[in-house]
């Protein structure tokens, strides 16, 4: 490789790492082209946490489009199986809809959240979210939110066993 080429491929390297354009990361590989083109540029957008950025800046300390940023950021990473990280950022979507005191938001995220807990095997934190959406669902009166939350809840039960809960929480939604 030419020194001539060495340059071009730190400048092009460089240029990448350092772009404007939201890049998240870039990094060499070796590629198995030519002798000519040693390496090869691999650049990885991750678009998503660009536009959740976007999407915060922005609400411009508009709070509930904060919340609903980071709720469907927290669906996107759920749904490309980084469920940890989708966790979190469902996480902090409720914290603000509960700060605001948006019974809505909280149903629709925590019923989220809450499933999200479950497929992890995490069964009590989405025993608990579960109940805090129904809590503001109820206050909302939104039969179809109320209902499938204790439906949800009712499976819940019923897998651990929960038997009495399970069946207070089916005939809930039976009612609704």
């Amino acid at each position: 490789m030419t020194y001539l080429s060495h340059i071009s491929v730190y400048l092009i390297y460089l240029l990448a790492f350092t772009s404007l354009y939201g890049l998240n990361a870039a990094k060499l590989e070796p590629s198995n082209t030519s002798s000519f083109n040693k390496y090869k540029i691999v650049i990885k957008r991750d678009s998503a946490k660009v536009a959740l950025q976007n999407k915060i800046k922005i609400a411009n300390n508009d709070s509930l489009k904060i919340a609903i940023a980071y709720y469907d950021y927290g669906q996107y990473l759920d749904v490309n199986g980084e469920k940890e990280a989708s966790i979190k950022n469902l996480k902090i979507a409720l914290q603000i809809a509960k700060q605001l005191k948006n019974d809505k938001k909280i149903a629709a995220i925590g019923n989220y959240l809450a499933s999200t807990y479950w497929e992890v095997g995490t069964y009590q934190p989405s025993i608990d979210v579960y109940i805090i959406a129904y809590e503001s669902a109820v206050r909302t009166k939104d039969s179809s939110q109320i209902a499938k939350i204790s439906m949800n809840l009712a499976s819940n039960y019923n897998y651990l066993g929960e038997y009495d809960l399970a069946i207070k929480y089916a005939l809930n939604a039976l009612k609704i």
